[in-house]
This record gives C-alpha cells, sequence and structure tokens, in this order.
C-alpha cells in the first residue's frame, strides 16, 4: 500500500513536477494565502486598535472639557455668593460689573440669578417691595403667579446677557419646580445640581444652586443660581476637538434619558442608539461625567468616513509584500532541499562505499578527518580461504560463469562475516581474507580467535551447499592469531585498507599448506581453543619458507555441539591419502615444491611460536609428509588436484 501511494506521488501530473511535488506545491501556496490573510487581519485589528485609542483619547478630552466648564460654572456661581457676602448687600451695578468680566467662556449660553428667601408670611411685603413671585406650570408651559408654600425663593436678579430666558424672571421661583434640590441646598449647605429645559429653545440646561448663608446669624438668606447650556456646551467642546462630523456624540441622564444628540437624529433612551443598524460596526466610547450629586453618560459613535481615515493600505502593502518573501523563501528552501538531498546521497554514497571497502572504526575516523596511518593490534586473528580445484574449473567455463560462482560464494562469507562480527579485509582472485580482533574495543586474543573458528565452522559448514553443484570445488582454509598491523595504504587515489605482518603470513601459509574441505590452525591457535574445540588428535608438522619446520591442526568441530563436525571427512581423506601413498614412492622433500599462496611471500620472525617448543613435541607419526612430497606423476596429479590444483 505504502509503496502504491509512493509510486503515484512519484509519478509526473506535468512534464517534469511530480504529483507529489505539485501538492506541495499547491500547500505553500495555500500557506501564503493563510500567511497573507493572517497578517492583513493581524495589521487591520492594529489599525482598528489605533482607531480605538484615538477615540478613547477624544472622548476623554470631551469628559475633561465638559468637566472644566462644569466646574468654571460652579466657581462663578461661587463667586456670586462670595460678592454677596463680601459687599455686606445686594448692588445691581456690582453684580453686572462682575458677571460681564467673569464668563466661563465666549458665546457661552449662560444665565445667573440670584434668589432671596422669602417666608410665607413675608411674601406680601416681598411682593409690594418688589414684584409678585411667579413660577413655571410645565402643564401650560407659562408663567403664573405661584401658588401658597412655606417659603419662597423668588429672583430679585439675574444676568441673561445673551436672553436666553427671552422674558422677564423676576420674582421667578425655582423652588416650585425643583423644591428638592433646593432643600437638599438648605439642609446640606452643599451646592445641588438639576436638569431643566429651557422654555423657549428647548434646550437641555444644567441648573447648579448655590446656598447663601448669613456669617453672622447663619440664617438661610436666599440661593445664587447658574444655568449652563448643555448643547451650546458640548458644540463648544467638538469645535474645540472635533473638526468636522466624524463623531457623534451623544450626553444622557442616569435614568437613559437622552439629554443631547446631534439634529440628525432622533433618540430619545439609550438603547436606540446600540440598537441603530448605522451603529452596528462603528467603535463606540462611554464614560460618565459626574457633576456633584448628578452623573451624565457620555457617548461617542464613530463615523465611517472618521474610521476610513484612520486607515492606510498598510495591511495590504504589508501582505503583500509578505507573501512575496514567504513564496520566494519557500521556493528558496526547496532549491536548497534538494541540493541538500543530492549532496546527502552523495555523502550516503561515499560513506556506504568506504564502509564496505574499510572497517568501520577506520571508516568513521576517515569521516572526521583524522589521518589513519597504522595501528597495532596484538589480539589479532587472522583467516585465509582459498578455492581448491578453481584454476580447472574457470580454464572450463566461460568468464561469466566463473564470476557468477564467485559472487554467490563472496556474498555468502560476507553474510557469514556480519553474523559473526568478522572483519572482512579483501579478496583477490578466489582467496578470501578476514580479521577479527583488529578494534581496540575488541576482546582478548582468546576472544577473538574462537570467534574465528565459529565463523570457520560455519563458512564450512554452510559454503559447500552454495556451490555443490560445481563439480570438484572445495575450500581451504587457514587461521593464525597474533600481533597484526593494519592501516590505509594509498597513494594519490584508491585508498585501500590492509593487515601486514608475521601473524598474516603465517594464516597464509596455514590455508596453502591445508588440505581441501579442512580448516587447518597453527599451534598456537590449538593452545588458546583446545579446551573448547574439538581437534585432531595427532597434530602435523609443516616445512614453512623462512621458518623452519612448524606444528599443526586441523580443527574438527566444537566439543560441545554435537551438530556439525569435520571428523568423518577427515578421516575419510586421511584413509584416501594413505592408499594412495601406498600405491606410490613418494620423493622426499618435495614439501617444498608444493606453491604457497601468491599473496604473501615475506615472514617476520618476531611472532613466530617456539620452534624448539615444536620440536620437542614432534608427531609419532606424519602420514601427510607423503602427501607434500608427491612428484608430478600424472595418475599421482590427478588423484590430488584437489590438494595442489590452485597452486
Amino acid at each position: 500500500m505504502k509503496k502504491t501511494v509512493y509510486n503515484f506521488l512519484k509519478s509526473d501530473l506535468v512534464d517534469g513536477f511530480s504529483i507529489g511535488f505539485c501538492a506541495l506545491l499547491g500547500s505553500l501556496i495555500v500557506l501564503g494565502i493563510c500567511i497573507c490573510f493572517f497578517t492583513f487581519i493581524h495589521y487591520t485589528q492594529e489599525e482598528n486598535e489605533n482607531i480605538r485609542q484615538d477615540l478613547d483619547r477624544i472622548g476623554k478630552q470631551v469628559i475633561h472639557l465638559l468637566d472644566m466648564f462644569v466646574v468654571n460654572m460652579i466657581l462663578k456661581s461661587t463667586s456670586l455668593r462670595s460678592l454677596l457676602i463680601t459687599t455686606g448687600g445686594f448692588n445691581k451695578k456690582s453684580f453686572d460689573i462682575f458677571l460681564a468680566n467673569t464668563e466661563v467662556m465666549e458665546n457661552e449660553e449662560s444665565l445667573f440669578l440670584f434668589s432671596k428667601y422669602v417666608n410665607h408670611t413675608d411674601r406680601s411685603n416681598f411682593e409690594k417691595e418688589y414684584f409678585p413671585i411667579i413660577c413655571w406650570d410645565v402643564d401650560i408651559r407659562e408663567f403664573r403667579v405661584c401658588p401658597e408654600k412655606n417659603f419662597y425663593t423668588p429672583a430679585i436678579y439675574y444676568f441673561d446677557k445673551y436672553q436666553i430666558g427671552k422674558t422677564n424672571l423676576y420674582g421667578f421661583d425655582p423652588s416650585f419646580n425643583f423644591y428638592q434640590s433646593v432643600v437638599n441646598a438648605m439642609e446640606l449647605n452643599e451646592i445641588t445640581v438639576e436638569t431643566t429645559i429651557s422654555t423657549y429653545t428647548n434646550e437641555q440646561f444644567l441648573v447648579f444652586f448655590v446656598p447663601i448663608f448669613n456669617e453672622t446669624s447663619n440664617t438661610f438668606i436666599g440661593f445664587s443660581l447658574g444655568l449652563l447650556g448643555i448643547q451650546s456646551l458640548v458644540t463648544k467642546v467638538k469645535e474645540e476637538l472635533i473638526t468636522d462630523e466624524s463623531i457623534n456624540v451623544f450626553v444622557l441622564t442616569n435614568q437613559s434619558d437622552i439629554i443631547y444628540e446631534d439634529p440628525k437624529f432622533n433618540f430619545t433612551k439609550r438603547h436606540h442608539i446600540f440598537d441603530n443598524d448605522a451603529f452596528q460596526e462603528r467603535m463606540m466610547f462611554s464614560s460618565v461625567l459626574k457633576v456633584r450629586d448628578k452623573e451624565m453618560e457620555i457617548i461617542l459613535v464613530t463615523t465611517f468616513e472618521f474610521e476610513n481615515e484612520q486607515k492606510s493600505f498598510l495591511p495590504t502593502i504589508v501582505s503583500i509584500v509578505c507573501a512575496i518573501i514567504v513564496c520566494l523563501s519557500l521556493f528558496y528552501l526547496i532549491d536548497q532541499k534538494k541540493k541538500r538531498n543530492m549532496i546527502n546521497q552523495i555523502i550516503t554514497e561515499k560513506n556506504h562505499l568506504i564502509h564496505k571497502i574499510l572497517p568501520e572504526e577506520i571508516s568513521n575516523k576517515l569521516e572526521s578527518g583524522e589521518d589513519v596511518i597504522a595501528e597495532r593490534s596484538n589480539n589479532a586473528s587472522v583467516f585465509f580461504l582459498d578455492i581448491a580445484g578453481f584454476t580447472r574449473f574457470s580454464s572450463i567455463h566461460t568468464p561469466e560463469q566463473v564470476i557468477q560462482v564467485l559472487i554467490k560464494i563472496f556474498n555468502s562469507l560476507d553474510l557469514l562475516c556480519s553474523k559473526h562480527n568478522i572483519e572482512k579485509i579483501k579478496t583477490i582472485g578466489d582467496a578470501y581474507m578476514a580479521t577479527s580482533g583488529l578494534s581496540p574495543n575488541s576482546g582478548d586474543i582468546k576472544e577473538n580467535t574462537e570467534k574465528m573458528l565459529d565463523f570457520a565452522l560455519d563458512v564450512l559448514q554452510n559454503i559447500p551447499n552454495e556451490f555443490s553443484f560445481h563439480l570438484g570445488l572445495r575450500v581451504r582454509v587457514g587461521i593464525h592469531c597474533g600481533p597484526v598491523i593494519s592501516g590505509v595504504i594509498s597513494g594519490y587515489s584508491k585508498p585501500h585498507f590492509d593487515v601486514w605482518g608475521d601473524s598474516v603470513n603465517i594464516a597464509s601459509r596455514m590455508e596453502s599448506t591445508g588440505l581441501p574441505g579442512q580448516i587447518h590452525v597453527s599451534d598456537r591457535v590449538y593452545r588458546l581453543t583446545k579446551e573448547n574445540y574439538d581437534y585432531y588428535e595427532e597434530p602435523d608438522t609443516i616445512q614453512v619458507k623462512g621458518k623452519g619446520k612448524m606444528k599443526t591442526w586441523y580443527l574438527l568441530g566444537k566439543l560441545e555441539n554435537n551438530g556439525f563436525s569435520l571428523r568423518e571427512n577427515y578421516i575419510q581423506l586421511r584413509k584416501e591419502i594413505s592408499e594412495q601413498n601406498d600405491k606410490v614412492n613418494p620423493l622426499k622433500n618435495s614439501a617444498s615444491s608444493i606453491k604457497g599462496s601468491p599473496h604473501y611471500h615475506v615472514v617476520s620472525p618476531h611472532y613466530l611460536d617456539s620452534d624448539t617448543e615444536m620440536d620437542k613435541q614432534k608427531p609419532k607419526n606424519n602420514v601427510l609428509k607423503p602427501i607434500l612430497e608427491l612428484n608430478a606423476k600424472r595418475a599421482i596429479n590427478e588423484k590430488m588436484s584437489l590438494l595442489d590444483d590452485d597452486s
């Protein structure tokens, strides 16, 4: 299933572009679109946040200015009281001069009154001295004579520079319409605030009641009142802060009644603002302005023109630039990924080739840049294998057939090397060389030698099955253990890892002087492993060029293993050799006529087993010596071709 999907993705959708690549390209495009979209959203939200901050700033400034004007109005009303107290009595001329020079702001719709406290019993005297006491009738919307009450606060003076009242306000009693606020101011001696509607303009006003008490008797003597038009106040603030109609301003009482709005609207309650469809997508600012004991809510709503002026093409430009950068970056990464994959493939193939040619530790050192010259291994075990009868086999078969047989054999040997953790060194012709114990982390010489013997027995057990159909082919194995030198030998090209030394030469001699289908080992190998391995009871003594006589042994199997054994084959081979010896007169000293391995010719005497000890243990019956001295007689060569055919 996975292979099918992989092949499908590898198939070309268009010329040079596979389905997988096109899918990746499509994913990158979608990713780029998503990045552009979220970038646009991010900067749009950032712009909206800036607009909201601007609205909050304007709203706070509006609240600040309104609060400042209200405070000024309160201060002026309080100053009017102070003037009365300072002068010791009411003087209309002084009041006119004072108020004319202390306006809250230019063109402001403001009105100031001075109301005197009149008891019920003193009403008639007051009306005789001044004017009748009148009040505003809300139902008929006009002034009339004030009905009987406990007390009255008729206006004896008012300052209406801009004629807001449009009528004579002398005798006007505000306590009739604002009784509770007047009572609170009298009882608490605090300034109170009320809202009212102008009689003629229908404009909402703020009314400030400033109580006046006699300092000597501490009795209430009247009010100084200030009226401030909310519409004119907000209009003035808008002129100061908002240059056009880009922001809508609403002023509401704490009962959610709208007391100011732009003329184009006709709202009466707070929910009308929030239910309006035109305001659903607009930004709003809401805050509370506290005027003494009253609270007014100030709501600012932006317009589309205001928000549009604050916006720019930055989100679009940034998203486009981001998309271009993302696409270029992705294409660059794709290109770099292709190059990196190509480089990694080359490096992997190179490392794989190096690991095939060189041992793992040597190849790792070369990969890390270390110089590997040579290393000495004192616990090594050396293995040689040669195919007996291969020369005659190659002469009667085609080169292709010969190569196929070698590949089959050597592949089997490579698999067995991996199985037993044996290091393959090289092949030369039909010869195969391997070692164990080259690594400094490997075990002692006995452990490495036993590992090599297990490998050799496994070879003799499995290799014949690989080419049993090839008549006349059998392998010859030689093993020795001891110190070796290993390293990479190279000139300007083709580095070659090799192992050399006395132990290598002796192992080669063990192979070249051995019998086909048998494992020929040195006396040192025998002494290290005889407790666990089965050897033939009688050793052989062979003549080695440069060494003299050496005692050798034939490995037949493992002692604890009741399975594979070479003993029966070895005894049968010895019997055949004895029968041939009875028929011929072997030539003496003909062992030197047997050609050795063509791969190693120089033997150093530094790491040989003692010849003296070997001479002390001479075999009683050397049956192989006549075989090594066979002449070139035709009959003997035909029978013994398996022994010296590759020589």
